[in-house]
């Protein structure tokens, strides 16, 4: 731990029980390939542990991607032992273009777990829940589960525009009481919704041959494959009803 200011507090004449650094910190752990920087860290040595403050960043270096993991919060309790970190308050995780924000994090090597608000952003597709589980294998997001509120809400890279023109026609969405999340790199790739599972698909006006209207589905279980935000396949089983709705079915009072 460096910085401009050091205080030490000692239990007797020599050893030092607690530290105090301000100003320009920075906290490394080699062995982890982890940096944080702040304004003001709080050393105990018993348990080892560091309450980290003043706008922390924590920079995870990957040892098999080019990818960092970044993490930011106002406050974070770093356990050496462990290698555990706890973050609280406007969070931010951050993985190339994948993007967490919740109230609490949990970090320790290969797990993530966000509580709290918890949404994962990735181009136009979103994964929101009250609790989420990432899973990490060798620095590389493999999956991530969703439970509480779970709802996840995606539409094609290149229907930004149309989407803001009229945005109820372009976002499809997918519920359940627990949302399993599959990744490519940082790329949401299959989502399957369990128990009371629901869907509710928007095509978009820019392929449909007629006019978009919608598609629902109900299921114990529904799987979807997406290529960036783009509906490849859907597949549910267990008590499945669909239906489509054109848009002059919509307009029915």
């Amino acid at each position: 731990i460096t910085g401009r200011h050091l205080e030490y507090y000692f239990a007797d004449s020599d050893t030092a029980r607690r530290a105090v650094v301000r100003d320009s910190v920075t906290v490394t752990d080699l062995s982890e390939q982890i940096t944080v920087t702040c304004d003001r860290v709080d050393y105990s040595r018993v348990p080892e542990q560091a309450l980290i403050t003043g706008s922390p960043r924590l920079v995870k270096q990957e040892t098999y991607g080019q990818e960092e993991i970044v993490v930011t919060g106002k406050r974070m309790v770093y356990s050496f032992a462990e290698k555990h970190v706890d973050v609280y308050a406007s969070v931010t995780i951050t993985r190339g273009v994948l993007v967490g924000v919740c109230d609490t994090l949990a970090y320790v090597r290969e797990q993530a777990h966000l509580t709290g608000r918890s949404v994962l952003r990735e181009g136009n597709n979103d994964i929101a829940g009250d609790d989420i589980l990432l899973t990490l294998k060798e620095d590389t997001i493999t999956q991530a589960v969703v439970t509480g509120r779970a709802k996840a809400t995606y539409a094609p890279e290149d229907s930004t525009e149309v989407s803001q023109k009229r945005p109820a026609q372009q976002k499809s969405t997918l519920e359940g009481r627990t949302l399993a999340v599959s990744f490519e790199g940082e790329t949401i790739k299959e989502i399957i919704a369990s128990q009371n599972a629901r869907s509710i698909y928007q095509p978009s006006e820019t392929v449909s041959e007629g006019p978009p209207g919608h598609n629902r589905i109900s299921a114990s279980e529904i799987t979807v494959t997406l290529d960036r935000g783009q509906l490849i396949n859907v597949s549910a089983r267990g008590g499945v009803i669909g239906t489509y709705t054109t848009p002059a079915e919509d307009s029915i009072p």
